[in-house]
């Protein structure tokens, strides 16, 4: 882990999904630098992911990244997911780059203080905090999937849950 100096450190949060990958870039807890969802379809979806998380730690050098945890799930239709965290992990951690890994309990504990319990619940509470997400997306519908803009506040949640735990941490020093 590297030492904190004080200074604002750029964080990036990654939120694969089926249709490829929504990262956000903080400065900080509130300070949204950079966001996109990038297409990643098809045979070669995993790795076209990985390609474009290599590029995103290469253009912004990152002190950290934060990720959904899904190693510890059973869930058979996580297996491309889990392949995509190690590889992650792995390449992040070779450039001396922070990875965390936080579970969807973890984010809902980060919210609970709001009453926040579900995804659209939490997006709610990120629209309200943070300017630049205060646009959320529509509501899904039944036969609808899921807006692939909301993929961009389950990476806040990820960055929200990072600085609120590292505040603890730092302030426990």
């Amino acid at each position: 882990m590297r030492p904190h100096t004080g200074a604002r450190e750029l964080v990036l949060a990654l939120q694969p999904s089926s249709r490829g990958l929504a990262y956000v870039l903080f400065e900080g807890p509130q300070s949204p630098v950079m966001w996109q969802v990038k297409e990643a379809r098809g045979r070669k979806r995993l790795s076209r992911s990985y390609e474009i998380v290599g590029a995103l730690i290469t253009s912004y050098e990152p002190e950290v990244i934060v990720i959904e945890d899904v190693l510890g799930s059973t869930d058979r239709q996580l297996i491309r997911r889990k392949r995509l965290q190690r590889m992650i992990t792995s390449y992040a951690q070779g450039r001396g780059v922070d990875v965390y890994a936080y579970t969807r309990k973890d984010i809902r504990t980060c919210f609970l203080g709001t009453g926040a319990v579900t995804r659209r619940e939490i997006a709610h509470v990120i629209a309200g905090r943070i300017h630049a997400f205060s646009r959320l997306p529509p509501e899904r519908k039944l036969w609808k999937s899921e807006h692939r803009r909301m993929y961009l506040y389950d990476a806040c949640a990820l960055t929200q849950t990072y600085f609120s735990r590292d505040a603890n941490f730092r302030s426990a020093r």
